[in-house]
């Protein structure tokens, strides 16, 4: 049997919406909380910084990603404490987002991440924002 790794936990929370071993069958979506971050914040300790992106991108492109974890995991990208990553990210983040709905989540899920004030509006954030308004 294969060791769990925060690599596994992070596709697992991508493709299914959790990062538990159990999936808990429910009828409506139910929000995801900071909490499921884990593995982001324990690969971008580890100096793989990268690496939370470049899984949300490969699940994004597969067509198989829970909207919501892709969302969030995004979000907690943001937080990793390196320029380059937080770059790439907003780079990405328009072809992630393309619908009002899809930015409007993201927003929440933002606000969820950076619980704290400025709540992650800082220059880069600001700048997605207004392109995103202005395209």
């Amino acid at each position: 049997m294969t060791a769990n790794t925060e690599e596994h936990q992070l596709r697992r929370l991508l493709h299914t919406g959790t990062g538990s071993n159990t999936i808990t069958l429910r009828g409506g979506a139910a929000d995801l909380d900071k909490k499921e971050l884990e593995p982001v914040n324990s690969l971008a300790s580890a100096g793989r910084v990268n690496l939370p992106l470049q899984h949300c991108l490969a699940a994004e492109r597969g067509g198989l990603a829970d909207r919501r974890a892709l969302l969030l995991v995004l979000s907690g990208c943001l937080k990793i404490d390196c320029k380059q990553s937080r770059t790439a990210v907003y780079s990405a983040l328009p072809e992630v987002i393309q619908s009002s709905e899809e930015y409007f989540e993201f927003i929440f899920y933002h606000r969820k991440v950076f619980s704290k004030r400025p709540h992650g509006m800082g220059a880069g954030m600001r700048r997605f924002i207004s392109k995103w308004y202005l395209s």
